[in-house]
């Protein structure tokens, strides 16, 4: 943080400033300084969604299906229920595990 002139009136003030406080002139310096901060938020944002989206989706159609298609298989050989009806139960569409 330093002091600088204001190009207006010659006060000094300060480069942090959003404007001098004797004649109010903006200090264009801090106001590009600070659109560049704010602009760099978005970037950052969208790239964290777009990558819990991938990452929710990754669980929902890879590892969701290979839990429940193990737990089928030890339901069918424990309690005697059909295969095929704990998959469908359970929303899986056996034409679809072998895509």
């Amino acid at each position: 943080m330093t002091l600088i002139k204001c190009p207006e009136c010659k006060t000094e003030m300060s480069d942090m400033a959003n404007a001098c406080p004797k004649c109010a002139f903006p200090n264009k310096q801090n106001n590009i300084q600070n659109t560049k901060r704010k602009n760099t938020g978005y970037g950052i944002s969208i790239i964290c969604i777009i990558i819990l989206i991938m990452v929710f989706a990754f669980y929902w159609y890879e590892i969701r299906p290979t839990k429940i298609i193990r737990q089928c298989h030890s339901d069918s050989k424990i309690e005697g229920v059909s295969y095929n009806d704990c998959l469908l139960k359970n929303g899986i569409d056996k034409k679809s595990l072998f895509r």
